[in-house]
């Protein structure tokens, strides 16, 4: 099976004043079409500023990322913005949700500010957005706004938000770091539809979904199929997850 991401020798510094700060020094990371991989490492390793090179969000310094045989650390402006609009969905730990749109409209807004509806909502993109809030489970909530939602729930509107586009690629940067052990399992659970769909209906027969997620959280991180381990901005170790096989 071909990769559908490989990322090798990773290197990103920042600088706090005048001091470099090394945060990536040569993390490697491979990902199959389908594959649900954790990283897992405490807070300052490095995770979440792989993630979010992986996602576009920012460049390397130093080595690629190379996603379906393009290296996106190589790509210009609009390059970039059709790999973050087509090919990938982000899903943070603080939700992001804007307070003056219902949940409909915040699903819209994650595929309108990425450029796939550009000003035109179609009656089609409207029902898809629908379709996903109802198979998280928010039917009834369609036109609640996010301070009368939960935080299980807002999460799960911007799960909907990141697959709107059905990218064949999700990010999840702590996606249960600010809630509660039980309803940070079912936004796991939610989660694992999307990679793991028993019937396709989620996704309407699109291709499988690969989800990389970053997580401090062993018990989290066990859910995956496959575990690896950050250290210092370096993939230390890998293990099987309890899941894999």
């Amino acid at each position: 099976m071909s990769l559908l991401l490989d990322a090798k020798n990773v290197h990103k510094t920042y600088k706090l004043g005048r001091v470099p700060v090394p945060v990536l020094r040569g993390a490697s990371l491979t990902l199959k079409p389908g594959e649900w991989v954790a990283i897992l490492g405490a807070s300052g390793s490095g995770k979440s500023t792989l993630l979010h090179l992986i996602g576009g969000l920012d460049k390397p310094q130093d080595g690629t990322i190379t996603f379906q045989g393009r290296d996106i650390s190589r790509l210009g402006p609009g390059g970039l913005n059709r790999y973050r609009s087509r090919d990938v969905g982000i899903v943070f730990q603080f939700y992001h949700l804007l307070p003056e749109l219902d949940v409909v409209g915040n699903v819209l807004l994650g595929a309108m500010t990425r450029g796939v509806l550009g000003s035109k909502i179609t009656a089609e993109r409207r029902e898809r957005a629908r379709e996903l809030l109802t198979a998280f489970g928010l039917g009834e909530r369609l036109r609640h706004k996010p301070a009368q939602l939960s935080g299980g729930e807002r999460q799960r509107v911007a799960i909907a938000r990141a697959l709107i586009a059905d990218p064949p690629l999700l990010l999840a940067d702590e996606p249960t770091g600010n809630l509660d052990q039980h309803t940070g399992e079912g936004i796991l659970d939610a989660l694992e539809k999307v990679v793991r769909p028993d019937d396709g209906s989620m996704d309407g027969g699109a291709p499988k979904r690969a989800m990389l997620m970053v997580t401090h959280d062993r018990h989290v991180a066990k859910r995956a199929d496959r575990v690896v381990h950050m250290v210092d901005g370096v993939i230390v170790e890998e293990a099987l997850a309890a899941k894999s096989g």
